[in-house]
């Protein structure tokens, strides 16, 4: 079904080219055209309307067969270059085969569309007060020196005296067996140095 209007719609842009007026008609039908937003291109007198109403007339045919068209002192002083061309230079060039007798000006045809569908109204945003309770945590400055001379010495002990700055193992359960007979060894010299040895062998027997 797709295939039989595509080859429908060749064959009547052929047909077409071969005499222009069967497409439009007249003139006033091709101006128009082209006031919906499309350069509509007349084979006959060898120029294009284009969608302010100016014409565009031949500039120089290129290698493949092609026709551009342009009309620089038009496009220099149109009031609609805005919603046609946004390109570089300052005017509008296009190009039309043997076979092409319009084509979209895509700009003109997207700011009609936009221009017709209804605007969004958006919402304005209001303010409301309400009451939140914040927990705000303020560390005792105090306790927080004895917990730091509390902590810091049995490090400074495992690193300093008993030599244990760095683990000898790999692996997370060979290090943590690791730090447990370090713990233990710091444990025992320091219940060694509180209790003394005799007090503390005879708690052990």
């Amino acid at each position: 079904m797709e295939s039989a209007e595509v080859v429908e719609k060749k064959v009547f842009i052929k047909e077409a080219a071969a005499d222009p007026q069967q497409l439009y008609g007249s003139e006033d039908e091709m101006r128009q055209r082209a006031r919906e937003g499309y350069f509509v291109r007349d084979p006959e007198r060898n120029l294009v309307y284009c969608p302010a109403g100016e014409i565009l007339r031949q500039k120089c045919i290129k290698k493949n067969g092609d026709i551009r068209y342009a009309n620089k002192m038009a496009c220099r002083h149109c009031k609609y270059r805005d919603q046609c061309y946004k390109g570089k230079n300052e005017w509008k060039e296009i190009d039309f085969n043997k076979d092409t007798l319009e084509k979209p000006n895509r700009n003109w045809l997207k700011i009609a569309e936009d221009a017709g569908k209804p605007k969004k109204k958006f919402r304005k945003g209001h303010y409301e007060v309400q009451k939140v309770v914040r927990l705000v945590l303020r560390p005792d400055r105090q306790k927080m020196s004895q917990r730091m001379c509390l902590s810091e010495h049995p490090f400074g002990t495992i690193k300093r005296a008993m030599n244990a700055g760095y683990y000898l193992l790999c692996g997370k359960h060979k290090v943590d067996g690791e730090t447990a007979l370090i713990c233990l060894g710091y444990n025992l010299k320091r219940a060694m140095n509180l209790f003394r040895f005799q007090k503390m062998m005879e708690i052990m027997a």
